[in-house]
């Protein structure tokens, strides 16, 4: 009787995980955030599909998975990112992109420096006696 209940349980688990929170079936939106100069991944960046509670952040190679509770044939989905020291960056979600890994490149913000070369003038810039 109890390996029954354990199927049961399992196999609950398993509905709630493929049809979501609400119920009805979900699609899966997989893509990942570079840099657009150089292709390095946004480690950690907020994503976000506008106007549904749809978020998630990217991982540690840059990459995110996020299950979509909306019909992307049939409503207009915009994905959403925004990072620090990166441009926000707004992209339409569409059909092709579901099911399959999409990447990204995230503009820098102008007033962004990189921080190799903000550390290189900060040294330049110390005074003599620190030297």
């Amino acid at each position: 009787m109890p390996v029954n209940v354990l199927v049961i349980s399992a196999l609950t688990l398993f509905t709630c995980t493929v049809h979501g929170q609400s119920g009805g079936p979900t699609w899966v939106l997989k893509g990942c955030l570079v840099d657009r100069t150089n292709d390095d991944p946004l480690l950690f960046a907020k994503v976000a599909v506008h106007g549904t509670p749809d978020t998630t952040i990217t991982d540690a190679q840059g990459c995110f998975t996020l299950a979509l509770r909306s019909d992307p044939k049939k409503s207009r989905l915009y994905l959403r990112t925004e990072y620090l020291g990166f441009e926000s960056y707004s992209a339409r979600i569409k059909w092709k992109d579901v099911h399959r890994l999409r990447i990204h490149r995230i503009k820098r913000r102008k007033f962004a420096p990189d921080v190799a070369e903000a550390k290189i003038k900060a040294l330049e810039e110390r005074p003599a006696v620190l030297k």
